[in-house]
């Protein structure tokens, strides 16, 4: 499927459509608003115009597509959905690391480019991730039920964090979260010093007996033994 060359913006949607299996955008578009390819189950190929500047794109349960490369010229990312694209492995930031809204739950991806910011938030729930990339910025990062075992050290989350159902073991020294932080149903045995809880923080059904005397939590821990 081709988009004919007079187009300068997309707000297009065009969904379920099971037979779609590629298409091309013109060079001459510069901005996509909203690209909503929901349901394109055989969508395998999306060639970005060099001449893009601004995109968001909804591929939900776009199970066939495995990969999508980002263009140089793309200077802002509102929205990536990738939400169920159980075949999604890689993208490809060829300049732009600034997103306003990822989502990977249940997809395939296995990691993330080093310097990622994401100006709302990244949900990660269901992939087989197992590391995450150095100097990430989220304002909420979803991680339940992943392989993570642990963060690292430089990163940065302003809201809220959820490692509920993950193997995770340990947290970073000085780790700040604004709003919650789900431990639930993990294995880690203690919190790290200096960690700091906006809102709510949840060890339940984890190995957690006491809590260390410089936490802070904004509002109460819940589950502890």
């Amino acid at each position: 499927f081709e988009l004919p060359n007079s187009i300068g913006i997309i707000n297009l949607s065009l969904l379920y459509c099971t037979s779609l299996s590629s298409i091309t955008i013109p060079d001459t578009v510069k901005t996509i608003k909203a690209f909503n390819l929901r349901g394109c189950k055989s969508l395998k190929d999306i060639r970005l115009p060099k001449s893009l500047e601004t995109v968001m794109l909804y591929l939900k349960e776009c199970t066939s597509l495995s990969s999508l490369i980002i263009p140089e010229s793309v200077k802002e990312i509102t929205s990536l959905v990738f939400k169920g694209g159980t075949s999604l492995k890689e993208i490809v930031f060829t300049n732009t690391l600034k997103v306003g809204y990822l989502d990977l739950s249940n997809s395939s991806i296995t990691s993330l480019p080093d310097n990622l910011k994401v100006g709302g938030g990244l949900y990660l729930s269901h992939t087989p991730i197992k590391v995450l990339p150095n100097n990430l910025c989220a304002d909420c990062l979803d991680l339940s039920h992943t392989l993570i075992t642990s963060l690292p050290d430089n990163l940065k989350v302003k809201y809220s964090i959820d490692l509920s159902n993950t193997p995770i073991t340990s947290l970073p020294d000085n780790l700040k979260v604004g709003w919650d932080l789900d431990l639930s149903n993990t294995p880690i045995t203690s919190l790290p010093d200096n960690l700091k809880v906006g809102w709510d923080l949840d060890l339940s059904n984890t190995p957690i007996t006491s809590l260390p005397d410089n936490l802070e939590v904004g509002w109460k821990a819940i589950g502890l033994k």
